[in-house]
């Protein structure tokens, strides 16, 4: 072929494929315009929503408190979700840790759930409209490090000769899972899990665990207790006697008159059915500004015993069914002296056979 035919094919394919090169660069320069000019029109959230972050509060081991406020600063429109995000690492979003509230968004408050004990964390309030999210400014706190339990008991009752029932609460874990929990007790002060004790699963709450193979008219301590990782932790501690087959269960303290201008009350018990008048060596009461007293605390004997026959039970006691007779009790008074204006003391009367000394329900009162 010619020379001169050979170039022209050459450069007829060359245009050819200039040609298809500017089509090319034309389409993609008009797409790439208006992509920008799309993202230039776009409405910019933060121009329409303006979010603040609470510095968080209340910071426990598990839990934190934050929130945020949301206000508009352009176009009022519609906020889809509000809330606060964290996480270990700073400017969390709402793809970490997050809660979504429903109250208002002009305020509001989180419970930040779920954290790690002894850690560093970030937080920041968000709300969301159709423009997008934005987030509000960041904070960061550190959670508490792990603590011992918080164990409290509340009451002892059901006390008989070889039983008793202790009621207590763990109202915190100290931020680590309670593996154990239970009572412990003995016949010295501080008892504690070395010796006998209860066990009742782990958790917290409300709990009541038994004390059986008691002995009979014996002081016990006892305290509940609770533990986690760091170690146990030990509730108050109270004090009981055990009964005496036959009298404590059925002995009533009952708060008798206050004397004017005296330091002294005076406290009635009640003992029924009175069988064991025979075997009654003393009587009277006793008291301390501690729960649980015992004749080695302060007490007075009582000289005025009496037995009293009850009419026929309208229905409203318990110790016999409506419309049956009562049977008769003893009653007596003794005197609670040397007491302590504004001081709370607790008191119950005691009778003492040839058996022991047996224990009456107990109560308390203000020394006026």
């Amino acid at each position: 072929m010619p020379a001169f035919v050979t170039q022209y094919v050459l450069t007829e394919n060359s245009w050819h494929m200039g040609t298809k090169i500017s089509h090319f660069a034309f389409i993609f320069m008009t797409t790439l315009y208006l992509f920008a000019c799309s993202k230039t029109n776009a409405p910019d959230p933060a121009k329409i929503i303006q979010v603040t972050t609470t510095n968080p509060t209340a910071i426990e081991q598990r839990i934190a408190s934050g929130g945020g406020t949301v206000s508009f600063v352009g176009a009022t429109t519609t906020v889809t979700a509000y809330g606060v995000c964290w996480s270990k690492a700073p400017k969390p979003t709402i793809f970490d840790h997050k809660t979504v509230d429903s109250l208002t968004p002009n305020q509001f408050s989180s419970l930040l759930n779920g954290l790690t004990a002894n850690t560093t964390y970030y937080v920041r309030a968000y709300a969301t409209i159709a423009a997008g999210t934005v987030y509000g400014n960041e904070f960061s706190f550190h959670s508490l490090q792990i603590a011992l339990p918080t164990v409290n008991q509340t009451n002892l009752d059901q006390v008989t000769q070889t039983t008793a029932q202790a009621n207590y609460s763990i109202t915190s874990d100290g931020g680590a899972d309670i593996i154990s929990r239970g009572i412990c007790w003995g016949i010295n002060p501080g008892p504690t899990i070395s010796g006998s004790k209860t066990t009742n699963g782990a958790g917290m709450g409300d709990f009541s665990d038994p004390m059986n193979g008691l002995t009979q008219n014996t002081i016990y301590f006892t305290r509940p207790y609770a533990t986690n990782s760091l170690g146990t932790a030990y509730g108050n501690e109270l004090r009981f006697t055990t009964s005496i087959t036959g009298i404590a269960l059925n002995l009533q303290t009952r708060i008798g008159s206050i004397l004017p201008n005296t330091d002294t009350t005076l406290v009635m018990g009640v003992l029924f059915p009175i069988t064991l008048l025979s075997s009654v060596l003393s009587y009277g009461v006793c008291w301390s500004a501690s729960p649980n007293p015992s004749i080695s605390d302060s007490h007075s004997f009582g000289t005025d015993i009496k037995q009293y026959t009850a009419a026929p039970n309208p229905g409203h006691g318990s110790r016999s069914q409506p419309g049956a007779t009562n049977p008769p009790d003893l009653r007596f008074h003794s005197p609670m002296t040397g007491l302590q204006t504004g001081v709370t003391y607790y008191c119950r009367v005691f009778v003492t056979t040839t058996a022991g000394t047996g224990y009456g329900g107990m109560t308390s009162l203000i020394a006026p």
